[in-house]
């Protein structure tokens, strides 16, 4: 004799076919021999029991805003007769001397103290 059948509620009936890579395939196959459960069953309860779909929709939403960051920045520049590349290459310029690469010109916001407070003597670093 079988096993009973399993209740209407109880029974597996939907597929779900996901493509992985062979790392990420290999890595739960890892993870589901470490768990003592075959694959499937690994994916299914991960899947279930994570808040993984969250952290992947905000993930999605961030990479979104930081295009719309860029496109408005694009579209700041050419106003101003500037273009991407050109704001790319000064603060490039400004990095490989040394610089900040949130400051681009001449002198810093401390008066051009070098990080010195007023009075003080070379080598000498004040409070920031």
């Amino acid at each position: 004799m079988g096993r009973p059948k399993l209740s209407v509620d109880r029974r597996r009936t939907r597929r779900l076919g996901v493509r992985l890579r062979a790392a990420e395939w290999r890595l739960i196959e890892i993870r589901a021999r470490r768990a003592g459960v075959r694959p499937t069953a690994y994916v299914r309860e991960a899947a279930l029991a994570s808040r993984v779909p969250l952290a992947l929709a905000e993930e999605r939403r961030a990479q979104r805003s930081g295009v719309n960051l860029h496109q408005e920045a694009a579209a700041a520049l050419s106003a101003m007769g500037l273009s991407v590349s050109a704001a790319q290459e000064t603060v490039a310029q400004g990095q490989s001397a040394g610089g900040d690469p949130g400051h681009v010109g001449r002198g810093d916001a401390r008066g051009d103290r070098g990080g010195r407070e007023p009075g003080a003597h070379r080598g000498q670093l004040g409070p920031r």
